[in-house]
């Protein structure tokens, strides 16, 4: 929000990416496999990848709210601010990695006990690379082009508010395609 330069936006917007990526779905995923059977586990990562959708939607809908009537400035600090008073600290709090009681295993345990290939032979396989393509493409796809639906809503003519209901029904509908079994 008190970015003045170009690059320094760039550079912002690069860390909260990280932030993103480090903090959503991949430390939700390691809690749900520790603490979840393997019954359960698919319905408890369904309901929290569905959980960050529909977070998405609301705080796309509340920060167009405020940049219509406050700037963009105040919607990055309306953004940051669940995440540093609610967030942070209800996992400093509560959050466990295993449950009380279990044994701790070390990362080379862990993986060892994991089926599948080592990284090195994986990167051998042709359905890797395959993966890693698919995943390349759905996000120029998909991410690449959904950065821009508010603005291309607001050239069509439509106000501000409409365009950020767009883009928050977008991201509450994204939440149906997580599976919930």
């Amino acid at each position: 929000s008190r970015s003045t330069s170009f690059a320094q936006l760039l550079t912002a917007n690069v860390v909260i990416g990280a932030g993103l990526g480090a903090g959503s779905v991949l430390p939700a995923a390691l809690v749900i496999a520790n603490w979840f059977g393997e019954r359960r586990r698919g319905l408890a990562m369904g309901l929290a990848t569905t959980g960050m959708e529909v977070g998405g939607m609301v705080m796309a809908i509340v920060a167009g709210h405020v940049i219509s009537t406050y700037g963009w400035r105040a919607a990055y600090l309306t953004l940051a601010a669940p995440a540093l008073v609610l967030v942070v600290p209800l996992l400093l709090i509560f959050v466990q990695t295993r449950p009380e009681g279990t044994s701790p295993q070390s990362v080379a345990e862990s993986s060892a006990a994991l089926p599948g290939l080592e990284v090195g032979d994986s990167l051998r396989t042709r359905a890797f690379w395959i993966l890693c393509l698919t995943a390349i493409c759905y996000g120029f796809a998909v991410a690449g082009t959904f950065v821009h639906i508010a603005e291309y809503v607001i050239g069509a003519g439509y106000f501000r508010e409409t365009a950020t209901l767009v883009v928050g029904a977008n991201l509450g509908l994204s939440a149906s395609r997580e599976p919930l079994l």
